[in-house]
């Protein structure tokens, strides 16, 4: 009897070592879940195996929603993911596999969640689409705030897996068509250059993307990017632009109502991507369908575009000391000064100030037999005023 009970002890250790047969504290539970995807975070093998023995669910979500494959293929641990979708974790909610799956990854830049799912077979519309993804997706931004006082040794900190030109070349590489179209007409090059993804760009470029395709608006890529106004708050264009003409893009390209890069950087007051242009014999005063040089497009912009606020006077300025002919007219008939004077935005007196200043002509009349002073008059520009009838004045006598 005696005998009889030691074994029945000896062989429920193993039972009970492992959680079976008895009610695990849900508080407990929490806690391995949570340990086990740290634990995925840091792609330790030995403590994944540890974990899912004593009971911790395998695709436990954080409160963000994530399991632990998922934040194993985030933090670009291959042997994590392997072995948490051997012990059956649920691949489509670890976010390697499933519909959406690769645009979600692409929309980071999650460079081994991207291998993974594409390794799972994926079709070529959704290859395309993470294309256009990582093209117009803000690089992720991460930043470590320090606690003041003497600096202090600090751990080694894991670091999410996102390299946005690695995570292209693996969509090129597996079947994606670099020159895709979307449904503005533009290619990944083009859709990148816009919002001023530069190392999308650059990986593009390298892979032998067409630097002068056009969408259906006639723009190239850099025609889009120089007005750096494809959404609120987008990343600068700059670098992009520079990696466009060190291809070779051809600078005084039009667009299909005729516009070229200078004029589009015009158009959003975008003064460093104009001097870059300018830099690069940018022609100042080609014109328009509707007759209007890089001058009388940044006179008569604002106060908006689609990106936000925009400024005149310093562009106005770069164009006047690079040649631009003070009294250019388009097809109206109307002058820098006359645009500036009915149409301009925030610094419209600033621009006026400046035109009078360099000789613009006070009297011109556009078509319509209008002056600037008229037209600004006629739009209650409060501040303008005054300046036009101050010059007007000096110029009668």
């Amino acid at each position: 009897m005696r005998l009889a009970r030691l074994v029945t002890i000896v062989l429920l250790m193993p039972l009970l070592a492992a959680g079976i047969g008895c009610t695990r504290h849900p508080a407990d539970t929490a806690k391995l879940n949570t340990e086990l995807r740290q634990a995925a975070g840091k792609g330790d093998i030995p403590s994944i195996r540890r974990l899912l023995r004593q009971g911790a669910r395998i695709d436990a979500r954080d409160e963000g929603g994530s399991t632990a494959v998922a934040i194993a293929a985030d933090f670009g641990h291959r042997d994590a993911v392997k072995l948490l979708l051997e012990k059956g974790a649920d691949p489509v909610a670890g976010g390697v596999s499933g519909e959406g799956a690769l645009i979600e990854a692409a929309q980071i830049g999650y460079t081994t969640k991207i291998a993974l799912i594409l390794e799972r077979g994926v079709d070529l519309k959704a290859k395309n689409e993470a294309l256009f993804t990582l093209a117009d997706s803000a690089p992720a931004v991460l930043q470590v705030i320090s606690a003041p006082g003497p600096v202090q040794p600090q751990p080694k900190l894991e670091w999410p897996d996102i390299d946005y030109a690695k995570s292209v070349g693996l969509l090129l590489d597996h079947g994606a068509n670099i020159e895709a179209r979307n449904d503005e007409d533009a290619t990944p090059l083009m859709w990148a250059a816009e919002h001023g993804q530069t190392e999308v760009v650059r990986a593009l470029l390298e892979r032998g993307a067409d630097v002068e395709a056009r969408d259906k608006y006639g723009y190239t890529a850099l025609i889009g990017a120089a007005c750096e106004c494809a959404v609120v708050d987008m990343p600068e264009t700059f670098e992009s632009m520079k990696l466009l003409l060190a291809k070779g893009a051809k600078i005084n390209a039009k667009d299909k109502v005729g516009r070229t890069a200078l004029m589009s950087a015009a158009s959003a007051g975008r003064t460093e991507n104009m001097r870059l242009l300018l830099d690069h014999e940018a022609d100042v005063d080609l014109k328009d369908s509707d007759g209007n040089t890089a001058l009388l497009v940044s006179a008569g912009a604002g106060p908006y575009s689609s990106a936000g606020a925009v400024y005149t006077a310093n562009p106005v300025r770069l164009l006047l000391e690079r040649g631009a002919n003070i009294q250019a007219r388009n097809k109206d008939g109307d002058t820098a000064l006359i645009l500036a004077a009915s149409t301009g935005g925030y610094e419209d007196a600033a621009t006026v100030s400046l035109l009078l200043a360099r000789g613009a002509d006070i009297r011109a009349r556009n078509k319509h037999g209008q002056t600037a002073l008229d037209l600004a008059l006629k739009h209650h520009r409060s501040e303008t005023v005054p300046l036009l009838r101050k010059a007007m004045a000096i110029n009668i006598h």
